[in-house]
């Protein structure tokens, strides 16, 4: 009797233990995405400015939703994926609210069902600065969601008097996701009849607490001439070209407390018309080798940046790098290379405290 009874505690144990072990997983039978303009919350009696600002914009297609999703239907799917996933969505940077719930269907299943509204997200605004006893002005139109695809697309025109630079327009075009693929792009052009920067960023990022790896390429074109100052208002233009070009991959460890190590080569042709105007890194190449940790916990906040809901981080961050710099010609640099990095930040519900050394 005795041996019978502890053979059912035993078994009981082992079931309490592998129960304990797939709390946190769930089974995701269906998804469902509901998504609401920037007055919806009004319903059933949106205000006449209300239903002005909902027809004024489009609404994020659902396919931007859906790409973002760490989990399908008819998946085994942590709760902390479920988390993560609504951190993504927010931080798009196109939602007022995101919200993701789990509705039973019976047992041990559930349906996922994904609730964002959208944030307003374009910005017309005119560009008025003055300092050093000159000033600029112009416009700026910023567009955080371009026709609900969650692309931005920012374009700016100003008149600069400082050196008599004179008109000056730049645009940027944000992918943070390419449609259905993991890569993330930037491409952006500044020109004004002085000189002219276009500048491409291809990547893989790390997208999740999950990846493990991010690997990228980025090109910085200028051209046109530059500035050599004698005093602030005695200066001459220098014939100008310089060509940076990047390449990167980085591997990540754990899921918490990440650790990555991350190598970088570059290389940077620069033509400058005499030695003397040469800048640091001109016609050198470089290879940095980093390596990183970082802890991270988040908190949901509002009314920091707007009205938007978003995540605050917080935690530990250390980071340092070696690396060699080596001349392409006679004009380059050949340099060894080391840095460090050390942050430390605090929050506890009221108060925010951010420490860094480097």
């Amino acid at each position: 009797m005795t041996k019978k009874f502890l053979k059912i505690i035993i078994l009981i144990f082992i079931l309490s233990i592998s129960k304990s072990f797939s709390d946190d997983e769930l089974f995701i039978k269906d998804i469902e995405i509901n998504r609401f303009n920037i007055a919806d919350n009004e319903k059933p009696n949106i205000s006449w400015l209300g239903k002005i600002v909902n027809s004024l914009h489009i609404k994020t297609k659902e396919y931007v939703i859906k790409q973002e999703l760490l989990f399908t239907e008819n998946s085994q799917v942590d709760v902390d994926i479920v988390s993560e996933t609504e951190r993504n969505l927010r931080a798009l940077g196109i939602f007022n609210k995101v919200h993701i719930t789990l509705d039973s269907l019976g047992f041990d299943e559930y349906k996922a069902v994904v609730n964002t509204t959208d944030a307003w997200s374009s910005m017309f605004l005119p560009v008025l600065n003055y300092g050093g006893g000159f000033g600029n002005y112009g416009a700026d139109l910023d567009e955080f969601n371009f026709l609900g695809t969650g692309t931005r697309l920012k374009l700016t025109g100003e008149y600069r008097n400082e050196s008599q630079i004179g008109w000056q327009g730049s645009f940027v075009l944000f992918n943070p996701r390419i449609p259905f693929t993991d890569l993330q792009d930037s491409i952006s052009f500044l020109s004004n009849k002085i000189r002219t920067t276009q500048t491409f960023i291809l990547q893989f990022p790390f997208r999740t607490t999950s990846t493990n790896f991010s690997a990228g390429i980025s090109y910085a074109n200028t051209f046109g001439k530059d500035f050599y100052y004698h005093s602030t208002n005695n200066y001459e233009l220098i014939n100008l070209k310089n060509q940076l070009t990047t390449l990167w991959y980085s591997h990540a460890w754990w899921k918490n407390d990440r650790l990555y190590i991350t190598g970088l080569l570059g290389y940077n042709q620069a033509q400058r018309e005499n030695p003397s105007f040469r800048q640091a890194f001109d016609n050198s190449g470089y290879f940095l080798l980093n390596f990183a940790s970082i802890s991270q916990s988040y908190d949901v906040v509002n009314k920091i940046n707007g009205f938007v809901d978003e995540d605050l981080i917080y935690g530990g961050y250390g980071s340092a790098s070696i690396g060699k710099i080596f001349p392409l010609n006679s004009d380059g640099d050949n340099l060894n290379y080391i840095s460090g990095i050390a942050e430390k930040s605090f929050y506890n519900q009221r108060s925010y405290l951010f420490l860094r050394v480097a």
